[in-house]
């Protein structure tokens, strides 16, 4: 899966290189990063977004928003990457899982 930003502020996504989902975000998007969440940033903060439901999973505010998102090999953590600073965070699946249904 892969997303790209449309006019709008709309992020389509897409899914074996067949459009899936177009959603709005209902801000102004700065940029958006893929990864085991899909990261959309505004310019006070980032939110992750579920791919398959595009359901808000979180929002952190943080400023300046991230210049980059970094996640590693096997999905258990997320950097967001500040221009001096960084954020080191966990990702638990199963509990994103249960909170989506």
């Amino acid at each position: 899966m892969f997303a790209i930003l449309t006019e709008g502020n709309n992020v389509k996504i897409y899914k074996n290189l067949q459009e899936f989902k177009v959603f709005n975000t209902g801000f102004q998007i700065e940029g958006i990063f893929g990864g085991k969440l899909l990261a959309v940033k505004s310019a006070d903060f980032i939110s992750f977004y579920d791919w398959e439901t595009q359901i808000a999973v979180r929002r952190i505010d943080v400023t300046p928003a991230p210049k980059q998102v970094y996640w590693s090999d096997d999905g258990k953590t997320v950097v967001m990457a500040l221009e001096e600073q960084f954020y080191l965070l966990n990702y638990d699946a199963a509990q994103v899982k249960e909170y989506i249904s």
